[in-house]
């Protein structure tokens, strides 16, 4: 039982060792306990060895500091059976108690050893990491006073490798407070009782202008605003008491005499005894972080305003998609106030929202229109909506007020179909009017000139076949009644064509065509025909007549053409590609059903 409570003693004093035996300040402390043990019991050799490759004859760590240790190695000394029995132990005893005679003395010295006593060294993953081995002389041979010796040893051997690595410990506690200190931004100071300085750190300097050495023993009230400083009285009274104050604001002065806004944490500083005998603080120079949020609170009350100046919707949504910020004036004409949907998803502020919002989540910028009611008034936004990358999540958007843009181009539209209708009528009635001037010209200005024609003719006759003035007066009138009839039959078919009236329109165009006699001049017109056009009403086919009669006269007169190709398609296919071209989103459905016609005039 007590060899059981030794080995489990001696397993744990082995595993702080193997802690420190890689540290020069435990190898010092162990070296001595090793030659304290040495002394004590009158052992002339106490060694201990690391493992390398599970070879422990490699490498003596420690040995006893006795002026013969260099002759005599206790690993040399063993035979192979002992070593073995120590180095390839598969027992999980800690403590290994080899009573075997081990009489080989080295070379110049004839002492043997009768007793052995061997402690592994085990790391955190009870791996072998060392060994110590204690080997007895004849000197003493009482193997139960050696490990009660060394038993007795162990708990002050324990207490002083603790007391090593709470001292290691609190060296890198000081080390990592010092560096800490060093690179931290913050001055962090201690004052006493009497509100002297009594420490500065190195960052007074970035802060304040002075270096540490010249604030420690100045009265840190002495770099602070006046009204400050009344402030700091009161806080330093109150910290003395105990209280822990942080996150104060404070004006104080640098070496320009300039004021800085920093912020200062203050504690009491206790002695040993818990008595309270000044008190730690930190400052931190938060102007530029002042200034930066003055600077944002301007921007934001600026933007705001501007916001409800102009008739727009500002709103922002997270990554789920509701709203997280909404305002504007624009809000008043959906009868909603700023920041009423806050918390609301964004997909209800306008139809189709959802999908636009899954765009700009995605990255993508979005425009769209929207049209609703409030009570009973319109309204209609443009949007645009955006991912908020400033911000790193969630998306923006900006809504337009185009209520009264779209109410003008509603007003427009109607005019231009008013006027539309007005150019119709307007057609209609000229040509009825040409329509009665060319009846008013065949049926008076003609019958007459027929009349005069023919009066001629009967004078003409009535002079016999001699000639006479009469007889050539009358030939002579009956030539002018010719021309002027052609001139009078010329302009009836510029006012209305009888081919409209009495041809298929096909036929119509082609007399077109041949009347402009642009063919007798050399030039080739070719005329190509699709769809319905027998089909159309009067007024567009009237229309279409006078766009080919007039472009015919300016390419006699100007053109120079050699060729004339002349294209005219009734569009009846609404699937037709050229619809989609020609028409616009303002088209109704009754106007996109109609027939289109294509005119197309090139030389």
């Amino acid at each position: 039982m007590k060899i059981a409570d030794l080995e489990n003693r001696v397993y744990i004093l082995a595993k702080k060792i193997s802690d420190f035996v890689s540290d020069k300040k435990g190898q010092d402390y162990f070296r001595a306990l090793i030659d304290a043990l040495n002394i004590y019991l009158e052992l002339p050799y106490g060694c201990v060895y690391s493992l390398d490759n599970n070879d422990i004859t490699k490498r003596r760590l420690l040995t006893s500091p006795s002026e013969q240790s260099s002759e005599y190695d206790i690993l040399e000394r063993m035979d192979s059976a002992t070593r073995e029995h120590i180095f390839a132990s598969t027992e999980k005893r800690t403590v290994i108690d080899i009573a075997q005679q081990i009489n080989r003395p080295a070379a110049g010295n004839h002492e043997s050893f009768n007793f052995i006593l061997a402690y592994r060294l085990y790391d955190a993953e009870q791996n072998i990491t060392g060994l110590i081995v204690i080997a007895t002389a004849n000197l003493i041979g009482d193997r139960d006073v050696l490990i009660e010796t060394i038993e007795a040893q162990i708990p002050r051997a324990m207490a002083e490798l603790v007391a090593i690595q709470l001292q290691n410990k609190l060296q890198d506690y000081e080390n990592n407070y010092n560096n800490y200190i060093g690179s931290s931004s913050d001055a962090v100071w201690e004052i006493d009782a009497s509100g002297h300085i009594t420490s500065m750190s190195s960052a007074c300097k970035a802060i304040y202008g002075y270096s540490e050495k010249f604030m420690v023993g100045k009265d840190y009230t002495d770099f602070m605003a006046a009204d400050c400083a009344g402030e700091f009285i009161e806080f330093l009274g109150r910290t003395l008491q105990g209280e822990q104050l942080y996150n104060i604001i404070a004006d104080h002065k640098t070496i320009d005499n300039e004021l800085i806004k920093v912020c200062y944490n203050i504690i009491p500083k206790l002695d040993q005894e818990d008595n309270i005998v000044g008190v730690f603080g930190s400052t931190r120079d938060i102007s530029a972080a002042v200034r930066a949020q003055k600077t944002i609170k301007n921007n934001s009350e600026l933007f705001s305003s501007i916001l409800s100046r102009l008739p727009v919707i500002f709103f922002r949504v997270d990554e789920r998609g509701f709203l997280v910020d909404i305002r504007g004036s624009g809000l008043k004409r959906m009868g909603v106030e700023d920041m009423d949907w806050v918390g609301r998803p964004g997909y209800g502020l306008f139809i189709g929202m959802d999908a636009k919002i899954d765009a700009a989540l995605s990255g993508d910028t979005v425009f769209f229109e929207n049209k609703g009611t409030y009570q009973g008034t319109p309204w209609w936004f443009y949007t645009s909506m955006f991912f908020d990358s400033w911000s790193g999540y969630g998306a923006v958007g900006f809504s337009v007020d185009i209520t009264e843009q779209k109410s003008i181009e509603e007003k427009l539209v109607g005019l231009l179909n008013y006027n539309k209708k007005l150019a119709q009528t307007l057609v209609e009635i000229q040509e009825d009017e040409r329509r009665n001037l060319a009846r008013e010209l065949h049926d008076e200005l003609g019958q007459s000139i027929t009349a005069i024609k023919s009066l001629a003719t009967v004078i003409s006759a009535s002079a016999g076949d001699q000639y006479s003035e009469s007889r050539s007066l009358a030939n002579s009138i009956i030539d002018l009644s010719a021309q002027l009839y052609e001139v009078v039959n010329n302009i009836m078919q510029r006012l209305r064509p009888d081919v409209i009236d009495g041809l298929d329109f096909s036929e119509s165009i082609r007399n077109c065509i041949v009347r402009s006699e642009l063919e007798t001049t050399g030039v080739n017109c070719h005329l190509e025909l699709a769809g319905n056009i027998n089909g159309l009403n009067e007024v567009v086919k009237v229309t279409i007549y006078r766009i080919v009669q007039e472009c015919l006269t300016n390419i006699s007169k100007h053109a120079m053409a050699s060729n004339v190709e002349i294209k005219i398609e009734c569009i009846d296919d609404i699937t037709d590609p050229r619809r989609t071209q020609l028409l616009d989103d303002d088209t109704t459905i009754n106007e996109y059903n109609k027939e289109m016609i294509f005119i197309e005039i090139s030389d």
